[in-house]
């Protein structure tokens, strides 16, 4: 990433499907030094999502999306496609990813970074498999969790994103300042719809 960096939220909404020939690859991921603490969380998800009675007190599943727990247990070979065409909704949906020409394609690469719940940080065109929207995993040993057995995961993330955008130059997130700045003619009424196209 150089210059300005541009900062999205993830989204509970996302994408079905991929390349089927594409599989999850977390060297291949943007901020490969990651790798370790993103196969803990993939170890953690499987864990927890194994038995169906678990994975809804864990997961807060409920009857008709407990079903959701078994994307947990393939996440390294599901079909996976870019980042930004992943998730959906009022923040991705003006960006049109699917029809993107390459040089916006291009753009975002070199500047967009999406905060994934399960991957930490990912590049605009990092490839990934479509996740569930999980809330919690099991605490790891020694993490001084209050909860019996439970932790917020996206908490594993915190440490990591105080510490790589402190050192990462100019960022910005789809809310700030320096967003509707760098964005002036992409910037609609709605704080929640942009258009991070250059």
């Amino acid at each position: 990433m150089t210059g300005l960096t541009v900062l999205l939220p993830p989204s509970e909404t996302k994408r079905e499907g991929g390349d089927t020939e594409s599989s999850l690859d977390l060297g291949e991921l943007s901020f490969p030094e990651l790798a370790t603490e993103r196969a803990a969380v993939i170890t953690a998800a499987r864990s927890v999502s194994s038995e169906e009675s678990s994975a809804r007190t864990a997961l807060k599943l409920g009857p008709k999306s407990v079903a959701e727990r078994l994307r947990n247990m393939v996440l390294e070979t599901s079909p996976t496609m870019p980042a930004v065409e992943r998730y959906t909704g009022v923040l991705y949906d003006p960006l049109d990813a699917l029809t993107a020409d390459a040089g916006t394609r291009a753009w975002w690469d070199r500047h967009v970074v999406v905060q994934s719940a399960m991957f930490g940080p990912v590049g605009a065109g990092d490839r990934i498999p479509r996740v569930p929207a999980v809330a919690r995993f099991p605490a790891p040993p020694g993490s001084g969790s209050r909860r019996t057995g439970l932790f917020r995961h996206q908490r594993r993330w915190r440490p990591v994103r105080r510490g790589w955008s402190s050192t990462s130059g100019r960022r910005a997130t789809a809310r700030s300042r320096r967003f509707r700045t760098a964005f002036p003619c992409a910037w609609s009424a709605s704080p929640e719809t942009v258009d991070a196209r250059h």
